[in-house]
């Protein structure tokens, strides 16, 4: 035991060395003041250990760090291996209105209940969802493919194939309806479409 620089009976005490986690460590030291002794972090100013300080924003840049690659990972994954996922990132979603394979393109379902009752209301909103979503990615109705239609009620199909010829004046992409209970609305489509080669 040697006197302190301020009458602190010090004595120097390196903790068990460890290969993992020895360049962590600094020295510590037991301080005697007559009431009692503890332990405290020590480092000398000519030592070349690593301060608390460092030691502390070292820390807050590896979680700062690994925060980053876990937000991250989602957008990721939203694009991988030739296919794009469009939406369908909320925590929440259960699908993609949208997938893109290649030159090819996936859209899921439609719905145009907001739009009204009537068989002609739903399907002209439910088209205009199509033309839009297609416009967003560049392309149009012409690049439709296929359709397949669900229909709350087949014998409404002359009704809603007057609408829906309407947004193919050029095209006529193959089609197959199928009649199931959608609880509520009266129709859905989905839609492939093919981009043109770049």
């Amino acid at each position: 035991t040697t006197p302190g620089a301020r009458g602190v009976n010090s004595l120097t005490f390196n903790p068990p060395r460890h290969p993992l986690t020895d360049h962590l460590r600094c020295p510590r030291r037991r301080e005697s003041r007559g009431d009692g002794s503890r332990w405290s972090n020590w480092v000398p100013a000519s030592a070349g250990t690593i301060s608390s300080e460092s030691l502390s924003m070292n820390r807050k840049l590896w979680v700062g760090l690994a925060m980053a690659t876990l937000m991250a990972a989602p957008a990721i994954a939203q694009e991988s291996d030739g296919l794009r996922f469009i939406g369908g990132d909320s925590p929440n979603a259960f699908l993609s209105p949208m997938v893109i394979a290649g030159n090819t393109v996936y859209l899921s379902g439609a719905l145009g209940t907001d739009a009204g009752p009537e068989i002609e209301d739903q399907t002209q909103a439910v088209m205009e969802s199509i033309r839009d979503s297609l416009a967003e990615i560049g392309a149009t109705m012409d690049n439709v493919v296929t359709c397949t239609v669900f229909m709350a009620d087949l014998s409404e199909r002359p009704r809603l194939n007057e609408v829906y010829r309407s947004f193919f004046p050029n095209t006529k992409p193959a089609r197959s309806a199928v009649g199931v209970d959608l609880d509520g609305p009266k129709v859905e489509i989905e839609c492939i479409a093919v981009l043109p080669d770049a």
